[in-house]
């Protein structure tokens, strides 16, 4: 098992399929964006990077349960949490770290 690390640039809907099995879909509005992952064969964790969000979500949840705010990105961008998330203002950029597939929103 590994971990994949998903770049995603919300506009509209989107969706694609792992060659292991799983999906990931993202539908955004406005400031809120859904991703929902369907966990397959070969990936236990993922680390998705937010990318062109105009401030910081107040909310991030994984099938309804907040995540936790961690104030270093590095921890977040090796997956070194279960269920975290950080965003850096000046890249406009939301790092989440999972080690679940469901459904996150931010917002």
């Amino acid at each position: 098992r590994d971990q994949l690390y998903v770049r995603i640039h919300p506009s509209g809907d989107s969706s694609f399929s792992l060659w292991e099995g799983g999906s990931i879909t993202a539908a955004s509005s406005g400031t809120a964006l859904d991703v929902t992952i369907a966990q397959g064969d070969w990936f236990s964790r993922w680390v998705l990077e937010i990318v062109d969000r105009d401030a910081a979500p107040s909310t991030v949840s994984l099938d309804a349960a907040a995540l936790t705010e961690e104030t270093d990105a590095a921890l977040v961008a090796s997956a070194g949490c279960d269920a975290c998330w950080h965003f850096d203002a000046a890249t406009g950029t939301l790092l989440v770290s999972l080690a679940a597939p469901g459904t996150l929103h931010a917002e």
